[in-house]
């Protein structure tokens, strides 16, 4: 089973997971820009949330400005589809990114059947 963790501010999301993030910098690199740009007024969030399992299993999501950014250490079959119930991907494919970690991004594009093209993996 999933649950879905949605937080009040943009700013709980950010305390409850700045010790992950900043655990590995360098592969939260961009979601770490995304915020530091954030608090100097010139980016958007929409949305952050978790979705995590039974198992230990945690996504981190943030859709910013025309860019959704999704990454975990641990996901199931189940994460993904707590991902799909929140994200409408059908409606993001034109001019719109995803990024973070490549294997989790790939693994919800499959699920879900929409067509994508990866430009950098």
């Amino acid at each position: 089973m999933f649950k879905i963790v949605e937080y009040p501010k943009v700013q709980d999301f950010f305390n409850k997971n700045k010790q992950v993030i900043y655990k590995n910098r360098l592969a939260h690199y961009h979601l770490i820009q995304h915020f530091d740009e954030l608090n100097a007024g010139k980016q958007s969030v929409f949305k952050a949330f978790n979705v995590v399992d039974d198992d230990g299993g945690n996504v981190i999501a943030v859709w910013g400005d025309s860019i959704y950014y999704l990454y975990a250490l641990k996901w199931s079959e189940l994460i993904i589809d707590g991902l799909l119930s929140m994200i409408d991907i059908a409606k993001y494919t034109k001019r719109f990114s995803f990024c973070g970690t490549n294997q989790l991004v790939l693994a919800m594009f499959e699920k879900s059947g929409v067509p994508y093209e990866v430009y950098k993996a």
